[in-house]
């Protein structure tokens, strides 16, 4: 347990370093996007939080309501800054998602669980922050695309 969370704020450290480049400035006013929040991904989203990021959590749509009760403990009881649904088109989310930032700068899009990959990639792409990007021979998430791109 203890080096699972040095481990996560290890990591929630480096990501959010690398989407910042090279420049410091102050947490505080600034939105860290968390997609699909669950499993680890919930304990990223604490340790925003705990490091003074507004968060603002994106569920994908194939994100059921029981699936969002699968969090950690320390993510339990959580207040997060907004909730945004999946909407149509990945524009529309990232509009909705501006929306609820009300002005503050996104800093980071970082994808929570598994089933946020695709969501979190588009996304951070449109948002203009650090990104994995739009993998271009199909999802990422489907490990036969995987695949074949590694023979390629």
């Amino acid at each position: 347990q203890r080096f699972a969370s040095k481990y996560i704020a290890w990591s929630f450290t480096r990501l959010v370093l690398a989407a910042q480049s090279s420049q410091h400035f102050a947490m505080a006013g600034q939105v860290v996007v968390v997609v699909d929040p669950v499993s680890t991904g919930g304990c990223v989203a604490v340790e925003a939080v705990n490091r003074g990021y507004s968060v603002i959590i994106a569920w994908c749509a194939e994100m059921t309501t029981d699936m969002r009760t699968h969090v950690p403990d320390v993510a339990k009881g959580i207040k997060y800054y907004a909730e945004v649904e999946e909407r149509e088109t990945i524009p529309e989310t990232a509009a909705a998602v501006k929306e609820a930032a009300g002005g503050m700068p996104i800093v980071a899009c970082i994808v929570g669980a598994e089933t946020g990959v695709t969501l979190a990639d588009h996304l951070s792409a449109e948002l203009k922050v650090r990104s994995n990007g739009i993998f271009p021979t199909g999802d990422r998430r489907n490990k036969s695309v995987q695949q074949r791109a590694v023979k390629a």
